[in-house]
């Protein structure tokens, strides 16, 4: 009995010291569980703070995207100012693929191919990528300026900034009405000498794009004459641009090269369009200049700031009836007529 009595006196103090870790353990487990609770509540909030600046970058990104077209395209009234954050985003940028501007692209390419003998998709290539241009702030003002001027001389220049389409023969008119078709509508607030404006198109080389989106476009003129008049160069059809990067039109011979991907670059823009003359097969070609229309190498009409002609493959490119139109060419006189908006990268099939 001695002995065992010794025995519980000796580990007395074993379990008391037993009890000591076990509760310095309950201890560090509950501080422990603390911490990982506070962690677990900073990694919600931070979580969250995530959620929120990508919802804001998205909403940045969407900004600078549909900027060119909430501004130039009356789909919206008010119109958004570039900052300087989005200006240091270089002269343009690429657009996913689940961005609504590729859908509304997407759109344009079952819609802006042949007219013949109704208007038809984009037939020979495949949409590879879209790029988004920064527009400027001096070419935003150049274009607005411009639009602004057209309005005033048609306001104020009398007969002279207003030609009468009633002189104007069926042939006339119905070219007339092709580039009508597609005028978008003109804004509830601007009067209705305010230009139209519609989306043209220009095929371009792969090294002059960030050039085209910068400076614009060459007056033909200065570069070379035009079948249709001195001005800047453009087309209602993706399809007709597409041929043209691809250099199927190339008077030098041979084709352009590519990007890296295989694509050729297509320049989108908004056009502002005051007083446009119809370039019709029976009005305006004479011997003079054959087989070329008599605005081969000249000025657009006087009182006009644009030309359209309707024109196909069999012809040459040369000015044929409505009826037989293939394309749509349109001559501007200047080139703060046109703003860039978009790249569309095409792939020939």
């Amino acid at each position: 009995l001695s002995a065992a009595i010794q025995e519980l006196a000796a580990a007395a103090p074993s379990s008391q010291a037993e009890r000591h870790r076990a509760e310095a353990e309950k201890q560090r487990a509950d501080t422990l569980a603390m911490q990982l609770a506070a962690a677990t509540q900073e990694l919600t909030a931070a979580t969250r703070e995530l959620a929120a600046a990508r919802e804001v970058l998205a909403q940045l990104r969407a900004r600078i995207e549909c900027e060119p077209f909430q501004r130039y395209m009356p789909h919206v009234v008010q119109p958004m100012v570039l900052d300087c954050a989005m200006a240091a985003l270089g002269v343009r940028r690429p657009v996913h693929r689940a961005s609504p501007l590729w859908s509304f692209v997407e759109h344009l390419m079952r819609s802006h191919g042949s007219m013949q003998p109704v208007p038809t998709a984009v037939a020979g290539f495949v949409l590879s990528a879209v790029d988004v241009v920064v527009v400027r702030e001096r070419q935003r003002i150049a274009y607005e300026e411009r639009q602004l001027k057209l309005q005033n001389l048609r306001q104020l220049g009398g007969a002279h900034f207003n030609a009468e389409t009633s002189a104007m023969d069926a042939e006339q008119l119905r070219v007339l009405s092709a580039l009508r078709e597609l005028f978008h509508e003109r804004p509830l607030d601007k009067p209705a000498t305010f230009p139209n404006t519609l989306y043209v198109f220009h095929g371009t080389r792969v090294g002059l794009v960030d050039t085209v989106c910068t400076n614009g476009l060459v007056a033909v003129g200065a570069t070379d004459q035009g079948f249709f008049g001195s001005g800047c160069y453009t087309t209602a059809s993706i399809e007709y641009a597409a041929r043209y990067a691809y250099g199927e039109f190339d008077v030098h011979g041979g084709l352009r090269d590519a990007n890296s991907d295989g694509a050729y670059p297509v320049v989108m823009f908004a056009a502002s369009v005051g007083m446009a003359y119809p370039v019709t097969r029976h009005v305006d070609y004479h011997a003079a200049k054959a087989p070329n229309s008599d605005f081969f190498g000249a000025p657009l009409k006087r009182g006009f700031d644009a030309h359209v002609c309707c024109v196909n493959h069999r012809a040459g490119f040369q000015a044929v009836s409505r009826t037989d139109a293939q394309y749509v060419e349109l001559v501007v006189e200047q080139e703060v007529q046109l703003l860039p908006v978009a790249v569309l990268w095409l792939r020939r099939l």
